[in-house]
């Protein structure tokens, strides 16, 4: 099957394929696009990452291309892999074509060569073993030996192997990010081997980090919600070191409405998501699986947050709202948002709106070179003039500075 590279959606990478086959096809290899870029496409998604396999060596062509790009060439001859970090900060993955053979399970594999049918055979699911010949003239050429094209219409998400989940058992939480963000359904063999895998204690063999690493990818999409419910309906989340009931189901489903609504980054969802699927003790859980610090300390902050609830329905002001919120991170801001009633969440919508365009006029120094010593006065008068600020009773310098002096006056 041909694939026209022209469509819309493959502007965004449409150069960087161009660059890659006519450096390919100067060295005298076969370039292939491969797994979710393609599978991407082919459901309309724009495609934004450029992964590759080479029937040959990888660090060959990832050196040419650094070399065509400005760039830099990043070898992993372990696995037969390498990168290319480009000079604006992205990166593409270049893979030699290959087998590979687990000597026990959740261990990495160990790999060697093969030819790119061979490849797309050792994957995970068949909608992520696709590959599309990149050619420096004309369309692409699909190679689907699996069925993926077919399973993908049909919203079928089907594993390769037997021992796919015993092998490789992040690939249970990899299952559960396809089904919600793709809306694909196992099909009864992949249901049927991926219980067995969990049943038999598969989540235990892999390290936390890899775990991690799959995870945060799931939690930092719109679908993270859902894909922490699947994966606790899958009995999966004793495996992840989180607790087996979820602490707030309904708020964590709320997130992505959330998130929009405050203008908030996507880590900032997935930190959200895992504080109110886990509670504190998904400060435990962030630790082992090495997500970032601000994923725990959601957790820990939520613990103590979840009574501003109340609160906030009682509050008038807006400097009122923030002497309940600053303090916390935006992630357990957005927890708390999940989890409030409507009229509390429109008071966080409007604290959120003030404070992210609030810049006070006066600073310590003003207040310094208007009588007030160094030391914690400052921070109180500081602290007295936001909240005024943030009301509308100090507009200008000179009003917030009268508030913050009188404040610093009382601290002394």
């Amino acid at each position: 099957m041909a694939v026209d590279l022209r469509k819309r959606a493959w502007a965004g990478v449409r150069e960087d394929l161009d660059l890659l086959a006519v450096t390919a096809e100067r060295l005298g290899v076969a370039v292939y696009l491969v797994g979710g870029p393609v599978r991407d496409a082919l459901t309309g998604h724009r495609v934004a990452d450029v992964d590759v396999a080479v029937e040959g060596g990888a660090a060959k062509l990832a050196r040419a291309l650094a070399a065509e790009t400005g760039g830099v060439a990043v070898e992993h001859r372990r696995f037969l892999t390498a990168e290319v970090r480009l000079p604006d900060g992205r990166h593409w993955d270049v893979t030699t074509a290959r087998t590979e053979h687990y000597p026990r399970p959740g261990a990495l594999p160990v790999v060697r060569r093969a030819t790119m049918a061979e490849d797309l055979w050792r994957r995970d699911f068949t909608v992520n073993a696709m590959a599309l010949r990149l050619t420096a003239s004309g369309p692409a050429e699909l190679l689907d030996p699996t069925g993926g094209r077919k399973d993908l219409g049909a919203g079928i998400l089907r594993a390769l192997h037997e021992r796919s989940f015993v092998d490789d058992p992040t690939r249970v939480v990899r299952a559960a990010v396809y089904a919600e963000r793709l809306k694909l359904a196992p099909e009864p063999v992949t249901e049927r081997w991926r219980r067995a895998a969990l049943m038999n204690g598969a989540l235990a063999t892999v390290s936390g980090p890899r775990l991690g690493e799959q995870l945060r990818r799931g939690l930092e999409t719109a679908a993270g919600g859902r894909i922490v419910r699947r994966l606790a309906e899958w009995g999966a989340l004793e495996g992840l070191r989180m607790p087996t009931g979820l602490a707030h189901p309904r708020a964590m489903l709320a997130v992505e409405a959330g998130r929009k609504k405050l203008g908030m980054d996507a880590a900032t969802a997935g930190a959200a998501t895992l504080a109110l699927a886990a509670g504190g003790p998904g400060a435990e859980a962030a630790t082992f699986l090495a997500l970032p610090a601000f994923y725990a300390q959601a957790c820990r902050q939520l613990e103590r947050a979840t009574v501003l609830c109340v609160f906030l329905l009682t509050v008038v002001t807006i400097s009122e709202v923030d002497i309940l919120l600053a303090s916390l991170t935006p992630a357990t801001v957005l927890a708390v948002w999940a989890m409030a009633p409507a009229g509390a969440r429109q008071r966080i919508e409007q604290w959120h709106a003030a404070a992210q365009g609030l810049a006070l006029a006066v600073t310590g120094e003003d207040m310094m070179a208007a009588g007030i010593p160094r030391g914690p006065a400052v921070g109180v008068g500081l602290r007295a003039a936001r909240l005024a600020a943030l009301d509308g009773k100090a507009r200008g310098k000179a009003a917030q500075l009268k508030v913050a002096m009188t404040a610093a006056r009382k601290a002394l």
